[in-house]
């Protein structure tokens, strides 16, 4: 039974806990020169993203310039009232 246990473990080592075998750890260091095309991917994504997060800013901006301009009239309509 031990021996059959040792085995085990052992093929577990060699194999993984899943069967698989497992990549260097070197194979996760982002400072690796053999890096892969998902890194300038992301930040590509990410330019996008900022892109669109301004357009939308912008929109923003120009509504909230629209609710003071109707505020400041509405506040020079009402000092006329009074």
């Amino acid at each position: 039974m031990r021996k059959e246990l040792k085995n085990v473990a052992n093929h577990q080592k060699k194999e993984g806990p899943y069967g698989s075998t497992l990549p260097p750890p070197a194979a996760f260091d982002p400072d690796a020169p053999e890096s892969d095309d998902y890194e300038a991917f992301e930040q590509q994504r990410q330019v996008e993203i900022m892109h669109e997060q301004d357009e939308a800013l912008d929109g923003v901006f120009k509504t909230v310039g629209n609710l003071r301009q109707q505020a400041n009239d509405m506040g020079r309509e009402l000092e006329e009232q009074h």
